[in-house]
């Protein structure tokens, strides 16, 4: 509904916003409820941009692609999820929690 009502370029920004939040919140949790809540703050903000990406593909590409483009926009979100685990396992063993999640705060911004 939120899509329909203000746009997916806005809720696209939103929800970036609203994951560096919760990525900012989770580098700066001491307590595991908070923690938690950082991560469905997380996941909320990535749906949102999921779903308003999704609503757009029928906008920019041909119906007959339209399928495809959304089955691949899905694989290489979930690609991209596997291969952001090495740099970030390399992060936490280097400069700690804190930093690599604040950092990714800050290039989510």
């Amino acid at each position: 509904m939120l899509v329909d009502r203000f746009g997916s370029r806005l809720l696209i920004a939103a929800g970036a916003l609203l994951m560096a939040v919760g990525q900012a919140t989770l580098a700066l949790a001491t307590e595991p409820g908070t923690a938690v809540l950082a991560r469905v703050v997380v996941g909320a903000g990535d749906a949102m941009t999921f779903i308003s990406v999704l609503r757009i593909i029928p906008a920019w590409f041909p119906a007959r692609q339209v399928p495809l483009t959304t089955q691949l926009t899905g694989q290489v979100g979930q690609l991209g999820q596997v291969a952001s685990t090495i740099p970030l396992v390399a992060a936490l063993a280097g400069p700690g929690w804190t930093p690599t999640y604040l950092g990714a705060a800050a290039l989510g911004c």
